[in-house]
């Protein structure tokens, strides 16, 4: 038998540590492995709230945007764009940051 609690905790580190994603997709993908919705939510809840959510984002949109640095803005910014929502972020938080490393790219 599979502990669901130590599994969710285990399964949701491994999102934020090695394959970041959105909490609501992290939640599917606990569901789709049969963990309880209760013990899903307790286990984000302690592990994966929602203020590290924001800051995953940022962190992984820089980390992006700067790698695509030779590309050309706007293609840079949709493949940021792109990166973002395949991971399961929301479409208007990702264009949100997207625009706003832009903006100071192109302000600073």
């Amino acid at each position: 038998m599979i502990d669901d609690r130590a599994f969710a905790r285990l399964w949701i580190e491994d999102r934020i540590l090695h394959h970041p994603l959105a909490r609501d997709a992290v939640t599917r993908e606990l569901r789709e492995k049969g963990v309880p919705d209760a013990i899903a939510s307790e286990a984000l809840g302690e592990l994966y709230p929602e203020h590290l959510e924001r800051e995953l984002i940022l962190r992984l949109a820089r980390e992006r945007y700067e790698r695509l640095a030779g590309v050309g803005e706007e293609a840079r910014d949709r493949r940021t764009l792109s990166y973002l929502t395949r991971r399961g972020f929301p479409f208007g938080l990702s264009g949100e940051i997207v625009r706003q490393l832009a903006k100071g790219e192109r302000d600073g």
